[in-house]
């Protein structure tokens, strides 16, 4: 009830203003009336009616109404001649409005086609209603002469037009705002100067009776280029009062015959005036809606194929559509289940999101269609609506949600369906709430285009996420399930998979195939990526890659590598010195069939760890791969010793510091030290593993020999007495004892043995 009071309150006081202002303007008018008092070629009323029930509504004619019979109740006019003017002249401001909302006028005169339906549907047709009923009561109430009725009709119907080409379209533009606030306060300075130049030179080229009148043009040029509609509108509203006051006073190039006809041909040309104006600048706002419209899909293009993760794209896209092509925007998609769910929201007002995210989880659009968001799903055809009920959920239990769009603001929305490779994937909403706008035809249009382009962004992330779940389990599959127990050295891994499609998990899977099978038929390094590298070709791969292949001496510490463009492995000392391996440049696999890759040969000592890693490992989005490359060296030098918490250090400060875009791996493979102490080994119970033993004895033997080496050069050095001699001796003894193993080891051959423990392992001693 006090809302309804207040309410009302509201209106009454809209209606006394609109009242006010029309028997304000209208008296001014009067004023300037000289062959018959009621008839004046100027008539500030009908722009301001027009105005105030196109903005406010037809309910506010009552305004309209009492300021008319106010404005000529106050005449000399009889009673009946004052009714029928102001019923003429309420008529005339409820015929504009209709016509102008007939064919979707929008008050911010922002398109050609606004400014050609006010000259013809308010100022041409809505005037005659007025000046034809007006006319006949003063015709009627003896007012006029019939043979003078042609001539008041004339001025009558020429007064209100300018009314409606000068007064209406300021008020309009001051109502709706759009845009144009922001632009006069950003160049407050420029617009004060440019109405004073305008007011100035309309003195100066209106003023004497010589033809300089149309030096006031390039003025409502000048203002219509810089401050578009509501420049044009204010400045033809400027050189028009500057025109009556000179023309009023007698003065200026208009001052050929009587006073009425000279207001009159001054009207005329500032009507022209300010349709030239009008029209300028709403063929500028067209311009640059048409370059914002393809500015803000290439930008929603460039966010849509920023990342493949649905949820955060659409989010991206729903607040680059807001604020310039709706207030607020809503995205649903259709869940695994079938069930309509919101992915993406924004308002342009931030303060109130909390509100629109309570709306979308208290009233998720129905499953059954009842709802205008799933009836857009279920038919695939786009729906303005005009109307919040129904938005969300049926009318009948919207309740809440009428509440929560009243306070979000809803004026008029777009909702078209998310429609791609013949399924439909949800929906966008687009809505105008504070703003004066409603949507049309071309903004439809441009919602569908948005909404494909979501639509079909969603199915790629579909897509995407699909194959990659398939190449992922496809290059997980391909991987060892454990890595292989090697003695003497200690090895581990990390590696995560990125997904690169399902052609490149097959095709990795086939060259791991080929080369683990050529590596058991033997041959060197550079001999094993040939064979591979043919393989790729003769299998018809589109794709190329790169590969290591490293042989590992453990009896010498000898390595040899051969690169197929790759990248360069680390070696990483236990004292935490890092270098990096230079490889001769080649080729990488499947670019060339007949390529000869070359080997490299370098070094391990005891405790030396060689790091292999893949591309995805270094690679940055913004950076250069040499970058990434010293980042992993850094990583490495600071790591603790051992394989593990090298990887682990080297996994937590670089992989987490970098989106993936590629598989990673990394393999860690130190050699490690042999110490004086006896050698313990402990191996499964297979006959493989015999290999494996003989050469960790014959390093273990060729270390202890360095050791008696290094002690005999010693004590040739040291004390040469008696107990140092027999030290020596002692020494020289041991050395050819354990020469004499070592040769015995190394020339063991498969019919070697070692004794089970009965645990189904073997301990060698």
């Amino acid at each position: 009830m006090r809302w309804r009071a207040s309410g009302t309150r509201g209106f009454a006081a809209r209606v006394l203003l609109v009242a006010a202002a029309y028997f304000g303007s209208a008296k001014l008018g009067l004023a300037l009336a000289y062959t018959q008092g009621n008839v004046t070629a100027v008539w500030p009323p009908t722009g301001i009616a027009l105005g105030a029930l196109v903005i406010w509504g037809y309910r506010f004619w009552p305004g309209v109404a009492l300021g008319a019979l106010l404005a000529n109740g106050t005449t000399d006019v009889s009673v009946l001649t004052t009714l029928g003017i102001t019923v003429g002249n309420t008529l005339e401001a409820l015929t504009g409005a209709a016509l102008l909302a007939r064919f979707d006028f929008r008050p911010s005169l922002d398109r050609v086609r606004d400014v050609f339906v006010l000259v013809v549907c308010a100022a041409v047709l809505s005037t005659t209603v007025s000046a034809t009923i007006g006319n006949t009561s003063l015709l009627l109430g003896g007012e006029i002469p019939a043979d003078r009725f042609g001539f008041f009709w004339r001025l009558w119907w020429l007064g209100d037009m300018g009314g409606d080409l000068l007064v209406a379209p300021v008020l309009m533009l001051l109502a709706s705002r759009r845009g144009w606030l922001e632009l006069v306060r950003s160049r407050r300075l420029e617009a004060a100067a440019l109405v004073g130049l305008v007011v100035a030179v309309s003195v100066l080229s209106l003023t004497p009776t010589t033809p300089l009148a149309f030096l006031a043009f390039p003025g409502l040029v000048v203002a219509a280029l810089r401050f578009r509609q509501i420049g044009a509108a204010v400045a033809s509203l400027a050189v028009a009062s500057v025109a009556v006051w000179i023309t009023a006073r007698g003065g200026g190039p208009f001052a050929r015959g009587s006073r009425d006809e000279n207001l009159l041909e001054s009207q005329l040309f500032c009507g022209v005036g300010a349709l030239t104006a009008l029209l300028l600048a709403a063929v500028l706002s067209e311009r640059k809606r048409a370059e914002d419209t393809q500015r803000f899909l290439a930008e929603t293009s460039r966010v849509l194929v920023s990342s493949l993760e649905l949820d955060r794209t659409l989010d991206a896209v729903a607040r680059t559509a807001v604020p310039d092509q709706a207030d607020w925007c809503v995205i649903f998609v259709l869940d695994e289940g079938g069930e309509l769910r919101p992915a993406a929201m924004a308002h342009a007002d931030p303060n109130r999101e909390a509100l629109l995210r309570e709306l979308a989880q208290r009233a998720p659009p129905d499953s059954d269609g009842s709802s205008a968001i799933a009836r857009v799903v279920h038919t695939a055809r786009s729906q303005v609506l005009a109307e919040a009920p129904a938005f969300l959920v049926p009318t009948a239990t919207g309740g809440e949600q009428d509440d929560l769009l009243r306070e979000l603001g809803f004026r008029s929305a777009a909702i078209v369906p998310l429609h791609a490779r013949g399924r439909t994937l949800g929906a966008l909403a687009l809505v105008y709430g504070g703003s004066a706008r409603r949507f049309e035809e071309a903004d439809l249009r441009v919602a569908e285009d948005l909404a494909n382009r979501c639509a079909l962004a969603a199915d790629n992330a579909r897509l995407y996420r699909h194959e990659h779940g398939v190449a992922e389990t496809l290059q997980r599959s391909l991987l060892p399930d454990r890595l292989p127990d090697i003695a003497g050295v200690e090895l581990a891994a990390r590696g995560d998979v990125a997904g690169r499609g399902v052609r490149a998990a097959a095709m990795m899977g086939q060259l791991r195939t080929g080369a683990r099978a050529y590596t058991l038929e033997g041959g060197s390094p550079a001999t094993i990526l040939a064979r591979v590298n043919r393989l790729a070709s003769a299998a018809g791969f589109r794709d190329m890659a790169t590969a290591l292949c490293v042989a590992y001496a453990p009896a010498t510490g000898r390595l040899k590598i051969a690169n197929a463009g790759h990248l360069p492995p680390l070696v990483v000392s236990p004292g935490g010195a890092v270098r990096r391996l230079e490889l001769p440049a080649s080729l990488p696999l499947n670019v060339e069939p007949n390529t000869r890759y070359t080997e490299a040969e370098d070094d391990l000592a005891a405790g030396d760890t060689l790091l292999l890693y893949t591309d995805g490992l270094v690679e940055r989005t913004h950076g250069t791969l040499l970058e990434g490359i010293r980042d992993l060296e850094r990583a490495a030098a600071q790591a603790p010793s051992g394989v593990r918490p090298l990887c682990d250090h080297i996994a937590d400060h670089v992989l987490d510091r970098a989106e993936l875009s590629d598989d990673v791996a990394l393999l860690a493979f130190r050699v490690l030290p042999v110490h004086g102490e006896p050698l313990h080994l402990r191996v499964p119970a297979h006959p493989q593993t015999l290999s494996d033993v003989r050469r960790s004895l014959r390093r273990w033997l060729e270390h202890q020999l360095d050791r008696a080496r290094l002690w005999a050069g010693r004590s040739r050095t040291g004390d040469r007495g008696t107990s140092g001699q027999r030290r020596s001796d002692r020494e020289r003894a041991r050395l050819r004892a354990v020469a004499n193993t070592a040769r015995g080891a190394s020339g063991s051959g498969p019919g070697d043995h070692a004794q089970d423990d009965g645990r189904g392992r073997h301990d060698s001693r």
